[in-house]
């Protein structure tokens, strides 16, 4: 039976986590799961995922303001968007979600505390603030990391948060241990040949004439 994974993707723009995403899902193997993608409306990402089906949401992006109750009200819209959106992972028996940003990890958070399912957060910039790191990180079954910094920031147990790094020049090979310390293949290292005094023959080879200042 096919797991159920809902992706939550709430950047109209395609990006460096979208384009990450997208060989995600080109990765991803329909036979064993059932990939729902969960977009804002015209998204560019809706024309382009592979192997998926797309639904479209209300998905607000908090914007930084220091107007208190402009904050609040977005907020409110999240957490509004978040009810109804509980009712479609009922409805739909999803069995993951996966939050592709921090942005995305707030409704994942919301979810997690409405609808006990497992979850995933990829940890794709600096979550900020101590204390929304922390947030986000509690009630994740999976965190992962894309760098070294990254992993350090977000405050959760090594069994829960793993090193994966991506994007062009990334590391081949197995990515961390079991402590999460990064790993790189090792290659052997070509060093170039000693070279050594040249011998009687190597010597008459280089003077014909004869080796300068030796005697017979």
């Amino acid at each position: 039976m096919r797991k159920k994974v809902l992706i939550i993707n709430n950047s109209a723009r395609i990006s460096g986590a979208e384009t990450s995403l997208l060989t995600f899902l080109h990765h991803c193997h329909p036979e064993k799961y059932a990939v729902t993608l969960l977009v804002p409306p015209g998204a560019e990402l809706a024309r382009m995922a592979p192997h998926c089906t797309i639904k479209t949401w209300n998905l607000r992006r908090i914007q930084k303001s220091g107007n208190v109750l402009r904050l609040l009200a977005q907020l409110a819209g999240v957490a509004w968007s978040t009810v109804r959106l509980s009712f479609f992972v009922r409805r739909e028996k999803v069995d993951v979600i996966y939050a592709n940003s921090n942005q995305s990890q707030l409704y994942a958070c919301l979810l997690n505390v409405l609808v006990r399912r497992k979850s995933i957060w990829h940890v794709r910039d600096n979550p900020g603030h101590a204390g929304l790191a922390r947030l986000f990180a509690w009630g994740s079954s999976c965190i992962i990391c894309i760098s070294r910094h990254v992993y350090d920031q977000v405050p959760a147990s090594r069994t829960v948060k793993h090193l994966v790094y991506n994007g062009p020049g990334a590391p081949a090979g197995p990515f961390c241990d079991d402590r999460g310390r990064s790993v790189r293949e090792k290659r052997p290292v070509h060093r170039p040949p000693e070279k050594s005094d040249p011998g009687p023959a190597d010597g008459a080879a280089l003077y014909p004439d004869g080796i300068p200042g030796k005697r017979d």
